[in-house]
This record gives C-alpha cells, sequence and structure tokens, in this order.
C-alpha cells in the first residue's frame, strides 16, 4: 500500500517528489496535486472543498496506508476552515 500525500498544485507536486527524492525517501509515497486554476492562489472556500472532494475521488481508487494533505497558505488572509 502506498501513502499519499494531496497537494494544491501541480507545482507543489513537483516541488515535494525532488524532496522526496533529494533525501532518498525510500516509503511508498503518491503525490496527488488538485487544479489551483493554472497557479493562480487564493482559493476560496467553495473551490477548496470541491477540489478536496474531487482529489479524495481520484485516491479511493486505489488502496492506500496512510493519507495527508499539504496546504500552503501564501496570502495573508484569514485561515479556511474544512
Amino acid at each position: 500500500m502506498k501513502n499519499t500525500i494531496i497537494v494544491e498544485s501541480k507545482n507543489d507536486k513537483q516541488f515535494f517528489e525532488a524532496i522526496c527524492k533529494e533525501i532518498s525517501l525510500n516509503a511508498e509515497i503518491e503525490f496527488v496535486a488538485f487544479d489551483d486554476k493554472e497557479g493562480q492562489r487564493g482559493l476560496s472556500e467553495e473551490t477548496l472543498k470541491n477540489s478536496l472532494q474531487s482529489a479524495f475521488l481520484e485516491v479511493r481508487k486505489k488502496p492506500i496506508g496512510k493519507i495527508g494533505i499539504i496546504l500552503v497558505n501564501t496570502t495573508k488572509q484569514n485561515s479556511i476552515t474544512l
């Protein structure tokens, strides 16, 4: 079983994959990116919830060990509660 980490964008996915490779992390980790509207930051609460639901549907298609979510807050807005 793979461990799965959901990240906000394709750039974040590539970044975390590179970190895992750099530190020679041998764990089976799959990174799943949900679309961030071509790199635009500051997702609305509704868009974030819809995007996460889509990502969870994709992840559920295969057996997983553990799941994590990484969201990068690049704005000074209030945090979003899920």
